[in-house]
């Protein structure tokens, strides 16, 4: 009975699993180097974004900022209302600022870099 068990549980937890959000969250990524001269990436830190982006927007205990598929108003939502386990009022500059910001995130290419 036990062995049936193991087996039984064993399969139910593999027949529901993500494998596809598995396999993107583990996967191993070049790293981008990106302009730390650019106007939007001095914005970038000093907002302080890079603390939870990581110094290359790759992503740490936020998640990666480096090809992001949201649209630059929906980057510039996020920065001052916050998404997820991010707070909102985290933003504290202007709105030219803002949108230089989402500008400079939105313009990240995974590939080549800005």
């Amino acid at each position: 009975l036990a062995v049936s068990a193991v087996f039984y549980l064993t399969w139910e937890a593999a027949a529901h699993h993500d494998w596809e959000a598995a396999k993107e969250q583990g996967k191993i990524r070049d790293a981008v180097e990106l302009d730390k001269t650019a106007e939007g990436y001095l914005i970038v830190e000093q907002q302080g974004c890079i603390g939870c982006h990581g110094t290359n927007l790759e992503g740490g205990q936020g998640p990666a900022l480096v090809g992001t598929e949201k649209t630059v108003d929906e980057i510039k939502d996020i920065a001052v209302n916050g998404i997820g386990s991010m707070p909102k009022g985290l933003f504290t500059g202007t709105e030219e600022e803002l949108q230089k910001l989402a500008e400079y995130i939105k313009s990240i290419d995974p590939n080549g870099a800005k």
